[in-house]
């Protein structure tokens, strides 16, 4: 209080104008410097407003998005009621989680953030790394799902010292606890690291977001940057690829250049019983996806997807506001079926693999799924004989 009245004595003090002016100031420092709250308040009032002008963008973005997409929907005469691919999400995400989204990213030089099905995603990979591709002038980006622990680690020590080997092109897609491959992340520079929780139960399961998240970031920081790549192209750490093979083939092969490749399938439909094992790992409720049917995909043992598909799919938002499929491989077919892409059937995507029957070769194979670490040497070796 002596303070206050100090404050405005000296005001009561002062002749001139100035003096006035100059007395005022002062007695506004001593009244904030005694009342520090007042900053506390200025401070959080700024971010409630940086928070309000984001929210109200992402609405905007998210109606405009989902506008386009029934007005695109309404034009092209592929697009049917009977596979989802024209379902959006909601976003739901709460002022404070968007408040705490913007805090996280600033917490270390790699963060970032994607938004996959209305899901913002924090994200971290390494800058030199990204640099790396552009100065290889890669043609083809492969992302590897693989576990943050587990078996993860095994197989991509097996993959790093295979078919990965001295390629700057390879990134392992993982998620769970940062603390978990910290290490691994800053050794090899080759982790494209997702914060959510490694699920794998079906209807909530992190694939999608993995697989969506490395396409959306890579087309954002190497396809938009760079004219040299013109694949992404995304696998599993159980998979072997002849990397030769894959650049013949969707580089040199192929007339017109594929835009979505792989092992594909058409007129599948959602597993609704859970007798068997099999069905249990692939239930879909029709809660989740009430359609009949899935749109024609390619197999999440490897597929690629050309720019043309990817400057549709995430150039124009589409990935960031589709509804929520939890199989990621169908999850990119609902993408290819809004942008009107055809997809490219390829029997050397070689999905079931039996060591007894099939032997260890890569013969008129370019991707081998289902290979054990302790093969994948094996194969290497194998392939690198001819």
């Amino acid at each position: 209080q002596d303070e206050k009245q100090s404050a405005y004595s000296e005001d009561d003090d002062a002749s001139t104008p100035a003096e006035k002016q100059l007395s005022y100031t002062k007695g506004r420092r001593i009244l904030l410097s005694a009342n520090p709250s007042s900053k506390s308040l200025v401070f959080i009032g700024l971010i409630f407003s940086i928070s309000f002008i984001v929210c109200f963008y992402s609405s905007q973005t998210s109606t405009q998005s989902q506008q386009a997409a029934q007005l695109l929907r309404q034009s092209l005469p592929h697009a049917t009621n009977e596979t989802g691919s024209w379902a959006s999400c909601l976003d739901n995400t709460t002022l404070w989680e968007k408040l705490q989204n913007y805090i996280r990213i600033r917490t270390h030089p790699d963060s970032e953030y994607t938004t996959i099905s209305c899901t913002r995603i924090h994200y971290r990979i390494p800058t030199q790394s990204l640099q790396k591709i552009k100065d290889s002038k890669s043609s083809i980006v492969i992302g590897v799902l693989s576990g943050a622990s587990g078996e993860g680690p095994t197989r991509r020590q097996a993959i790093r010292s295979t078919w990965a080997l001295a390629h700057h092109n390879v990134f392992f897609v993982v998620a769970g606890l940062w603390s978990q491959i910290e290490k691994e992340y800053t050794v090899y520079g080759d982790l494209l690291w997702i914060d959510l929780d490694e699920v794998y139960v079906t209807e909530t399961s992190v694939l999608t977001f993995k697989t969506e998240s490395f396409l959306s970031i890579l087309y954002n920081q190497i396809v938009l940057t760079t004219d040299s790549v013109q694949y992404l192209l995304k696998t599993d750490d159980d998979s072997f690829i002849a990397m030769e093979k894959l650049s013949h083939v969707l580089i040199e092969e192929m007339r017109g250049r594929p835009d979505y490749w792989g092992n594909c399938v058409s007129g599948a439909m959602p597993h609704r019983e859970k007798v068997h094992e099999w069905q249990r790992k692939w239930f879909i409720s029709y809660e989740v996806y009430p359609e009949p049917f899935y749109p024609t995909y390619c197999k999440g043992a490897g597929f690629a997807l050309s720019r043309t598909f990817l400057h549709c799919a995430f150039g124009n938002n589409h990935a960031a506001h589709i509804r929520y499929q939890p199989n990621e491989d169908v999850a990119v077919g609902h993408l290819a079926e809004r942008c009107n892409i055809t997809a490219t059937h390829d029997e050397r995507v070689w999905i079931r693999y039996d060591a007894k029957k099939d032997g260890i070769n890569m013969d008129n194979r370019v991707i081998q799924h289902y290979v054990k670490s302790e093969d994948m040497k094996l194969f290497h070796d194998r392939h690198a004989r001819g």
